[in-house]
């Protein structure tokens, strides 16, 4: 219609007319605007063969410029679509509704696979099965694991299987409104504890209404169970399973015979004393029949050990006199003679040995003992609250000995063991149990006078070194108090300086009374003389910049002093503390304080004698001017 035919359509694209410019390709890629012309358009054309009017390609010309195609093109393209896309839109309408169709079946074949494998596992083990039609020939409903909710005959409930393991169990397999419609539901719970633990887990959901599942048993005393189910889908599933052992070993577990199920709850168990046993109180009223109610339910019991060895009481107490383990056995019977055992271990708890009190005397009414002089007497006081006290073992660990008797008497430390020991008791009751003590006991040095001191001097030093702490006290004793009469201290010049009347003297002495001194305890035999060295501990000191708004940095310098020692001359070594924020030796160090608030800071210092000075001051950091952010607009 145009004038050409489509054979040549390549050659018109490839061989442009004479004066068109060629693109690299030699492809039309633009017109020469000098060949605008309908005249000039046909000439060349017409190589092709097959010229058309001018006034007809001049109006195609026309057309194309303004609309893009022509109408004969438009058509004939949607004719080509509508061939090519017809069969592909029924390719994907029937994958589509095949892909529906394919999940149904996935859903389908998963869910059979579900069901058969609950059944097979549930019912190869189940030691009793009852379905609708055997629990309706022997007169007996199926149970549910909530009987509240599901009364005598209630059609929903379409299997029962029972196990009586250490563990028994009820798995029910029942039919329920879940939120996807009608479904399957196989439910678990203990036997041990009636009604309660129980779990559900949906096998097969879409059923077609809830009465489209069965459940039937088949063979001697339902050796095979099988289950059909429709689906809404219109599907049905089918599975089966057989039961484990014998017909003989399955006889007496038939539905008509349901055995009872026996339960034992521990209830107090009173603890043994001296002069009672243990007594334990049980009770079998948990224990439940399937058949009927459970007032025609019997009871044994044994105790293993026990006193008495049995009962036949619902609630029976027994009695043990030693602690441990205990068994005990309860045997239930119903009213059709069907049995239940049951068996529940309980642990008596032995109650360790009480400790009241441990004394300590030293001889001659001493208060200080002296190492390798004084002698020691140790005694506890203890008993068994359940059990005889005197059956209670001791084991005294002293410093270089050992004992196994109450009270220890005539012991005396060795003569190096100066300053405070350890001494640990442990007793032992007939049954094992052991309770540990421990009690401290303070020595004066080997060798020391009749006159003890506290703090301990050092007697390595000449003369003995007292380092006072920072209540710059020392108290002094008589080793013998009977002879005591008075005191009295003098300086190093033979001066008295105080004195007492009191055996036990605690004197605060002076921060200019350092130095050698002597001691001079006068007794009912004459004077004690003891010469010694008093050494106060440094006083500490410290001083710091003025903190600023955090973060700050503080410098901190140490003004301990240590006399007689010149300025800070008898300082051997300092510590600083600042808590989190580290420590430091230096003599002046600067702390970088990162955050306002209360910082505690100590220092403590040692002299050359081994006195110790400490001192601490809290810091407070204020806060820093608070922070003002400002916005500024961004350009258009």
């Amino acid at each position: 219609m145009i004038g050409f035919h489509h054979r040549h359509s390549d050659e018109v694209a490839a061989i442009p007319p004479a004066g068109w410019p060629r693109s690299g390709s030699g492809t039309l890629n633009q017109l020469n605007p000098d060949l605008g012309t309908a005249e000039s358009a046909t000439a060349d054309l017409g190589s092709t063969g097959s010229v058309a009017p001018a006034g007809r390609v001049s109006h195609l010309r026309r057309s194309r410029n303004q609309s893009g195609f022509t109408l004969v093109e438009i058509l004939l393209t949607v004719a080509i679509a509508g061939i090519v896309l017809a069969p592909v839109g029924g390719w994907m309408v029937l994958a589509i509704t095949s892909q529906g169709e394919t999940a149904g079946r996935f859903s389908d074949a998963a869910q059979t696979r579900l069901l058969e494998t609950y059944i097979a596992r549930d019912v190869a083990s189940a030691e009793m099965i009852l379905d609708q039609s055997l629990a309706a020939s022997t007169g007996t409903s199926l149970v549910d694991c909530s009987p509240s909710a599901s009364p005598a005959g209630d059609p929903s409930l379409i299997l029962n299987l029972r196990y009586f393991g250490t563990e028994p169990e009820l798995v029910v397999y029942k039919t329920a409104t879940v939120d996807s419609g009608p479904a399957l539901v196989r439910r678990a719970c203990s036997l041990g504890i009636p009604h309660v633990e129980h779990k559900n887990q949906t096998i097969v959901h879409g059923l077609a209404d809830a009465g489209s599942v069965t459940a039937t048993c088949s063979g001697a005393y339902c050796k095979q169970v099988v289950v059909d189910a429709e689906l809404a889908s219109g599907a049905t599933l089918h599975t089966s399973a057989t039961r484990r052992g014998t017909a003989a070993a399955l006889e007496g577990l038939i539905p008509g015979s349901l055995r009872p199920q026996a339960v034992i709850d521990v209830g107090v168990i009173e603890p043994r004393t001296p002069s009672s046993p243990y007594r334990v109180n049980l009770s079998g009223a948990s224990s439940w029949d399937l058949d009927t109610d459970s007032s025609g339910l019997t009871y044994q019991w044994t105790a293993v050990g026990g006193s008495p060895s049995s009962s036949t009481g619902v609630a029976p107490v027994f009695e043990w006199s030693t602690p441990g383990p205990k068994q005990i056995n309860l045997r239930v019977t119903d009213d059709s003679g069907n049995v239940s055992r049951v068996s529940k271990t309980v642990v008596l708890e032995n109650q360790q040995p009480i400790i009241d009190g441990v004394s300590i005397t030293l001889a001659d009414g001493r208060l200080i003992g002296i190492a390798g002089s004084t002698e020691f007497t140790f005694e506890a006081e203890a008993y068994d609250p359940d059990g005889s006290s005197a059956d209670l073992g001791y084991e005294w660990q002293l410093p270089g000995a050992e004992f196994s008797t109450n009270p220890v008497t005539g012991y005396v430390f060795p003569v190096d063991a100066s300053g405070t020991q350890t001494v640990d008791l442990t007793i032992t009751d007939a049954d094992g149990g052991r309770v540990v003590r421990t009690v401290q006991v303070l020595l004066a040095p080997g060798g020391e006078s009749d006159t003890l001191f506290f703090p301990l001097p050092d007697v390595s030093k000449t003369p003995p070194l007292v380092n006072l702490d920072t209540g710059h006290a020392i108290t002094f004793t008589p080793s013998n108090p009977p002879l005591f009469q008075s005191w009295e201290l003098r300086d190093s010049a033979g001066v008295p300086v105080a004195s007492s009347t009191d055996p036990s003297w605690t004197y605060v002495v002076p921060i200019s009374g350092g130095g050698t001194h002597t001691i001079v305890q006068f007794t009912t035999t004459g004077e004690v003389l003891d010469e010694f060295r008093i050494n106060h501990p440094p006083s500490t000191l410290f001083s710091y910049s003025t903190p600023n708004p955090a973060p700050t940095s503080i410098a901190f310098t140490d003004l301990s002093t240590d006399p007689p020692y010149a300025g800070n001359a008898g300082i051997t070594s300092r510590l600083w503390d600042f808590g989190s924020l580290g420590t430091s030796t230096d003599e002046t160090v600067d702390i970088l304080f990162p955050d306002s608030g209360d910082y505690e800071v100590t220092l403590t210092v040692t002299d050359v004698d081994g006195a110790i000075g400490s001192f601490t001051e809290t810091i407070t950091i204020p806060a820093g001017p608070a922070t003002t952010t400002t916005t500024i607009p961004g350009g258009p």
